[in-house]
């Protein structure tokens, strides 16, 4: 149950069994087959700069614009 790992973790300050970033890498690889997908083109990816390579139409999938009143 990784909603209570999670929480225990929390509380303990112990590591979660899933680590955040295992998640994250996980979910740039779904985003990934899914731009691929929709471009219908081998995208190249640099995992040390999080961007696709050679590819400025593949990479601007990557971001969405942040509707309002919603900033970074």
């Amino acid at each position: 149950d990784h909603y209570q790992n999670f929480i225990d973790s929390v509380k303990s300050r112990k590591p979660a069994v899933s680590p955040l970033d295992h998640a994250v890498r996980s979910d740039f690889i779904s985003l990934l087959c899914d731009i691929a997908v929709r471009t219908k083109r081998k995208i190249t990816w640099d995992p040390q700069k999080r961007t696709i390579v050679g590819d400025e139409a593949a990479a601007k999938l990557m971001h969405r614009d942040m509707r309002a009143p919603w900033t970074l």
